[in-house]
């Protein structure tokens, strides 16, 4: 066995398997190239020990049982694929006689390759402790983009892998497989009765898909022709779902994750600039609260379905309520307000500004936000990451709370109308009043945390002049010690 074959093997995971990613486009006309009494001529066959099987969604993939159970989804019908596989299948047994390795009795080799490329993926599945394994040591982090953080972290990784395998296998030995499916029921059970008692389950379903689910799988549980492919592709993706789950709790570790508002992970806090607090005071603090919402949210790993979408439906609810219905109310308020003699004109026009400002804000929002809510929780999750930058999501927050904050900075200025009608003075020194107290609002909650601060410091024994002109941060940690 040359060097350079061992070396061609690549280990890899189930869920980065070329399975989804097999797909093209085929052109029309290809669909009426075969005439329909000659169809029969067109058929090919499969060699000796091969055999093909169709996916419950339609895809084709080939088992082969020889010394090696083995599965994989490259086309088996072409030739030069059907030579790069079963030389693949001959440098893996010399491999284990080489190693002097017995595989056990329940293992199936999958594998896969670029049909361009001279490298194929493989992994083992070990069906009896239901796991993956591979010839030689594999680094977790480097096929899993993770690491693991105790054996039973591992085992559930390793677990998610298997069910993933099994969900784009079934066909093949659904009546060899031990699915568990009373106890799979148990631990929905579970799940839904925790949604309904608790605010901060961690469960990946909630309680009607949990009662939803229970019900599909009873149904399968007592089907008298037993478990299919259907089933088996069902019940291993559910599966796949609950050891994903809990492999980010940190399921039968030291250290669990009990509930959704509990942070394991360490993150970069987001860098704040000088004029931040100035900018939360100008927009009421609103973007605050959406950096906590989303901070909280993404703190759980996996994000929760469940709340993202509610995060998403409270925000597109308040961008129709501000930025649409009650700005143009507010505007056509405004624009009434013109026909009158006895008005102040600039607050109007200003008014009439902030409206347009929120509206355009709210209905660009909309749409880039739009049918966003209708989405899967991984498509959700990446359309938000997407708008992080060097800020983290304090940038994206502002641009969330433009449509209520301008629409409550039109109601102020509109105000002062009520000022005027009731006899009370206003002149153009107004604006520049609201920009000194904004100002004074800003120096106050900068210098409120430097005054305690320093307090505390000199609370510490730190003599007053070394206070006033500075402390060296190690010296300030030294004398809170």
């Amino acid at each position: 066995m040359s060097g350079s074959a061992a070396t061609a093997l690549q280990p890899i995971v189930a869920t980065s398997s070329s399975r989804y990613d097999r797909s093209f486009t085929r052109p029309q006309q290809a669909l009426r190239s075969i005439a329909i009494d000659n169809h029969r001529d067109a058929l090919q066959y499969l060699p000796t020990g091969w055999t093909s099987h169709v996916h419950p969604e339609g895809a084709t993939y080939y088992y082969h049982r020889t010394d090696i159970a083995v599965v994989t989804s490259v086309n088996m019908y072409i030739a030069d694929n059907l030579r790069k596989i079963e030389h693949r299948i001959q440098v893996i047994s010399e491999l284990l006689a080489a190693k002097n390795l017995i595989l056990p009795c329940n293992t199936e080799l999958y594998l896969d390759f670029d049909e361009m490329a001279d490298s194929c993926g493989y992994y083992f599945v070990d069906h009896g402790n239901r796991e993956i394994f591979w010839l030689e040591p594999v680094s977790a982090h480097a096929l899993l983009s993770t690491t693991a953080a105790s054996s039973s972290h591992l085992r559930y990784m390793l677990e998610e892998q298997y069910w993933t395998h099994v969900e784009n296998f079934p066909c093949h030995r659904p009546e060899r497989l031990s699915l568990h499916v009373p106890e799979l029921i148990s631990i929905l059970l579970h799940g839904q009765a925790d949604h309904l008692t608790s605010a901060s389950s961690t469960f990946p379903y909630e309680a009607k898909q949990c009662a939803e689910l229970i019900q599909i799988l009873n149904t399968l549980q007592y089907t008298r022709t037993g478990i299919d492919a259907y089933g088996v592709n069902s019940v291993a993706r559910l599966w796949a779902a609950i050891s994903h789950h809990r492999c980010c709790t940190f399921w039968g570790g030291n250290h669990v994750r009990l509930s959704r508002d509990q942070q394991m992970l360490e993150t970069r806090p987001d860098r704040l600039t000088p004029i931040w607090p100035l900018l939360m005071h100008t927009l009421f603090n609103i973007p605050e609260y959406y950096a906590e919402t989303i901070g909280r949210l993404f703190s759980e790993n996996p994000v929760s379905e469940i709340h993202l979408r509610e995060f998403v439906n409270e925000c597109r609810e308040e961008w129709k309520s501000f930025g649409i219905t009650l700005s143009l109310t507010l505007l056509s308020l405004n624009t009434a307000l013109l026909a009158h003699a006895n008005i102040l004109r600039t607050p109007t026009y200003i008014a009439i500004i902030l409206c347009y400002l929120a509206f355009a804000s709210a209905a660009t929002l909309l749409l880039k936000h739009q049918g966003l809510a209708s989405r899967d929780a991984a498509t959700i999750e990446q359309n938000l990451r997407a708008r992080v930058d060097g800020y983290g999501f304090l940038l994206y927050t502002v641009l969330l709370s433009l449509p209520k904050a301008l629409f409550l900075w039109a109601v102020l200025v509109s105000s002062l109308q009520v000022q005027s009608w009731m006899g009370v003075p206003v002149r153009f020194y107004v604006p520049a009043a609201l920009a000194a107290a904004s100002a004074l609002i800003w120096a106050i909650s900068k210098a409120v945390p430097f005054v305690r601060e320093r307090y505390e410091l000199y609370g510490n024994g730190i003599p007053l002049w070394r206070v006033l002109t500075g402390v060296p941060q190690t010296e300030a940690l030294r004398a809170s010690v």
